[in-house]
């Protein structure tokens, strides 16, 4: 809570008034300012006022001066009527400085006064949320809310605790997340909760010999987008897209693949809602997916074949991950590739035809190449911010540790080192089965 103080300045004036035939007149004889002490807190909103003259009837003739101030930029004055307010508002920090001062002059005429203006910081309590991860949590076989504050502190918060080793993880504007699970090696639902934990709901899509792979929310036309893989392939060997009403009903089967294999199973659908096909009544979105080695852009009304509509393939990289920038049209993607022994990472872009692929967009700060079998797991693009977040396991296996850095590779950090791990080994068994990254 901000607190706004009103800043007085107090004149003196010693007025004396007298008659004419020919006019009136108000002459002040005396001009004097006091100093002034004020407290507030600290971070104000560039703009607001610290103080004005009040309590004056004729101001006419009197102009307002800073002389000076330290820091330099901090106040800004009105040189008509004396308003005093805060001209840079990232100078009234508590934790750079307490105390900001002025000089200040009101003048008339050959007559001029001079008051310092004190501006004292109370400490505000800044310990806000800097970072969201939500995530699956395999040890625990939870989703869950993990709150990264400004001091350092790291807070986890359970929203749900009835699903085991969730996938798909996506949250929407609405603060719903979106994920879906296999239990019992054929049973498949898709849930969604609000960030709060509150308002979970459960929808079973499958009890055949299938497995969860994706899923994605239509806000506008409340629709849920799903993708399931085959599991025995050897028994059914193709994946299906699915849609269903976001209450679970009227659940429609849209395609399936020509042949299933574990490499061309979709892992993340991205909806476009502005790109969309079909009647003004019933608007149907632009539907964008990856599997291990092709983008999609699927067409729900007008494409027969998911394979078909692939806008960037290469067997030479894995997609390790994919966002879009639909204002700009850039199709943003983590690849991954061994040469000889060594894994290197890089992000590529692409454009939302695939026409336009650049293999130079960045890289996986610290893991280009990597050499070591501990490389990163569960890469995540923030395209908004330019920057990469990625989980690694610690070499004694006590340890999953998940890390930023910007697209350029520059400022590597550590942003979490979770106190347990599910690390026995093998290189996908990290703590974390699928997570999203959220900057409030």
């Amino acid at each position: 809570m901000k607190t706004f103080t009103k800043l007085l300045f107090i004149i003196s004036l010693s007025i004396i008034t007298a008659c004419s035939e020919d006019a009136n007149f108000t002459e002040i004889e005396d001009l004097s300012l006091i100093d002034i002490v004020i407290t507030i807190d600290e971070n104000p909103e560039q703009g607001q006022v610290l103080g004005s003259v009040e309590n004056v009837e004729n101001l006419n003739g009197i102009t307002f001066q800073l002389i000076s101030q330290t820091p330099e930029n901090a106040f800004g004055i009105d040189l008509e009527n004396g308003t005093f307010y805060v001209n840079d508002e990232t100078l009234f920090d508590f934790e750079e400085r307490q105390v900001l001062t002025a000089i200040v002059s009101a003048s008339l005429g050959d007559r001029s006064s001079e008051s310092t203006i004190t501006v004292n910081l109370n400490d505000v309590d800044e310990n806000t949320i800097s970072l969201q991860l939500f995530g699956s949590d395999r040890e625990y076989e939870t989703v869950l809310r993990v709150d990264f504050y400004n001091n350092g502190d790291v807070i986890e918060t359970e929203l749900a605790n009835t699903v085991n080793d969730a996938e798909g993880i996506a949250l929407y504007a609405n603060n719903r997340l979106y994920y879906g699970s296999t239990s019992n090696t054929s049973e498949v639902d898709v849930h969604s909760v609000n960030t709060d934990g509150t308002g979970l709901q459960s929808y079973r899509v499958s009890e055949q010999d299938y497995l969860f792979s994706a899923v994605a929310s239509d806000q506008t036309q409340q629709m849920t987008y799903y993708f399931l893989e085959g599991g025995n392939l050897d028994v059914l060997d193709h994946h299906r897209l699915f849609k269903m009403n976001s209450d679970g009903t009227n659940q429609e089967l849209l395609v399936q693949t020509s042949f299933g294999t574990r490499a061309n199973a979709v892992k993340k659908i991205i909806i476009d809602e502005n790109n969309s096909s079909g009647t003004n009544n019933e608007r149907t979105p632009f539907l964008y997916m990856h599997d291990r080695h092709s983008i999609f852009a699927y067409d729900p009304n007008n494409d027969n074949n998911l394979e078909d509509t692939a806008i960037f393939s290469s067997n030479q990289y894995d997609i390790v991950d994919m966002d879009i920038d639909f204002n700009t049209g850039m199709v943003y993607m983590v690849l991954s590739y061994f040469s000889g022994v060594d894994k290197h990472y890089i992000i590529a872009t692409t454009n939302l035809t695939g026409s336009e692929t650049n293999f130079n967009a960045g890289t996986v700060a610290e893991n280009d190449p990597v050499t070591s079998i501990f490389y990163p797991h569960r890469v995540k693009l923030d395209i908004e911010h330019q920057q990469v977040y990625w989980f690694i396991e610690t070499e004694d296996l006590q340890q999953s540790i998940l890390k930023r850095s910007n697209f350029d590779g520059s400022e590597v950090t550590t942003i979490w080192e979770t106190n347990t791990c599910l690390c026995v080994g093998e290189l996908e068994d990290i703590r974390i089965e699928d997570y999203t990254i959220f900057i409030p």
